[in-house]
C-alpha cells in the first residue's frame, strides 16, 4: 500500500499515472505538465460561464451553436497551440495565455453578422478564401468545407479576416453556387497570391540541403498543395515533403539516388518541428508528384523509425533511383 506525505509525493503519483491517461495530442508536456493544464483550462472555462464543454482527449472546447437551427453543428475550439505554446512558457504565466486565447475564440464567435454577410456577397468573400492545412483527426471536420488531399491530411476552406482565421460554414458553399473544386482553387490561388515564406535551408547529416519554408502566416503549409512553384513540374520523381505546422514547410527535390540518404535525415527534422509547434500538423513525410501528395508512412518505436513506402513510391521512384543511368 503507498502512504502520501505531503504534495511532493501526490505529484509523484500524478506524473505516474499521467505518463498511461495524456493522450497523443499532449505528448509534448513535461510530467505532470498535461494535467495542471487541463485544470486551467476547465477554470477558465468555469470562470466565463463554461460556453462550451472540455473534451481533453479529443484536444479541443466543443461549443454549441447559438443559431435556432437544430442540425447546426457546434463549433471546436482546439487546444492543440495553445498548450504548445503554455509548453515553451513558464507555468506561472499560464492563465494569462489561456485567457488571452478564449478571449479571441470569444470574439470570433460573435462575427456570425459578418459571416452572414460574406454567405451573401460572393465578390467579397472570394478574395478572403484560403485553404488551411489540418491534420484529418481534426475535432471540427464535421462542420467544415474541406478537401483531403493525402492521408492524414485535410485542407479547410476558410476565411482569413483581419482579426481572426474562421471556417467557411457548409451553408455558405450553398449560398454562393459555386463548385467545391471552383472553391478550393481561388482559395488556393488566394494562397499563392499572399507574401512569399522564408526559406531557411536545412543542412542534413549527409551534407544536403532541406528547404524550409516558414513564417508568422497559417498557409506557410498550405503551398505544399502547389509545389509546382517552387518545384519543376518536369521532374520525373518530384519532391519529398513535409508539413510539420501549419507555420512550415519541408521540401526537398529528387533528382538522384542521393534522395534515399535525405529521408533518413528528414524524418527526425519533421517529427522536431511537429513536437514543438505550434499549430501542428504532421510528422509524416510526403511524396509530391505531378502535383499530388502521398503519404510515406513512417512509425517511430523508442529510438528506431520504421520507413514504410508504398508500392508506387518504391516501383517509380527509389526503383528507379537505383538505376545506373539516374545516378549523378
Amino acid at each position: 500500500m503507498w502512504k502520501l506525505k505531503g504534495r511532493s509525493s501526490l505529484g509523484l503519483v500524478t506524473r505516474f499515472v499521467e505518463q498511461f491517461t495524456r493522450p497523443v495530442w499532449a505528448g509534448f508536456f513535461q510530467p505532470g505538465h498535461y494535467t495542471l493544464f487541463i485544470r486551467q483550462v476547465q477554470a477558465e472555462l468555469d470562470r466565463r460561464g463554461n460556453p462550451g464543454k472540455l473534451n481533453a482527449a479529443g484536444g479541443a472546447v466543443v461549443v454549441p451553436t447559438s443559431t435556432a437551427d437544430e442540425d447546426a453543428q457546434p463549433d471546436y475550439w482546439g487546444l492543440t497551440s495553445l498548450a504548445q505554446d503554455c509548453a515553451r512558457t513558464p507555468v506561472a504565466d499560464w492563465p494569462a495565455l489561456i485567457g488571452v486565447y478564449f478571449d479571441l475564440k470569444a470574439r470570433i464567435g460573435n462575427q456570425s453578422e459578418v459571416l452572414d454577410q460574406l454567405a451573401g456577397d460572393w465578390e467579397a468573400a472570394r478574395r478572403l478564401l484560403k485553404l488551411r492545412l489540418y491534420p484529418d483527426d481534426y475535432a471540427g471536420r464535421g462542420s467544415v468545407v474541406a478537401d483531403f488531399p493525402a492521408d492524414g491530411l485535410m485542407a479547410v476552406l476558410v476565411y482569413d479576416l483581419p482579426e481572426s482565421i474562421v471556417a467557411v460554414r457548409p451553408g455558405d458553399v450553398d449560398a454562393w453556387k459555386v463548385s467545391e473544386q471552383d472553391l478550393f482553387r481561388i482559395a488556393l490561388q488566394n494562397v499563392d497570391q499572399a507574401e512569399a515564406p522564408v526559406d531557411a535551408p536545412i543542412e542534413l547529416p549527409d551534407g544536403e540541403t532541406l528547404h524550409l519554408l516558414q513564417g508568422s502566416s497559417s498557409f506557410i503549409a498550405s503551398h505544399a498543395l502547389s509545389l509546382e512553384r517552387y518545384v519543376p513540374q518536369h521532374s520525373p520523381f518530384g519532391a519529398l515533403v513535409g508539413v510539420p505546422t501549419q507555420h512550415s514547410l519541408c521540401y526537398y527535390p529528387i533528382q538522384d539516388s542521393r534522395a534515399v540518404g535525405v529521408i533518413e535525415g528528414m524524418l527526425p527534422v519533421l517529427r522536431r518541428l511537429s513536437a514543438r509547434g505550434p499549430a501542428s500538423i504532421s510528422d509524416q513525410l510526403y511524396w509530391w508528384r505531378y502535383g499530388r501528395l502521398t503519404h510515406l508512412p513512417s512509425r517511430l518505436e523508442g529510438r528506431q523509425v520504421t520507413f514504410m513506402p508504398p508500392e508506387l513510391f518504391v516501383t517509380e521512384c527509389l526503383n528507379r533511383l537505383a538505376e545506373p543511368e539516374s545516378v549523378a
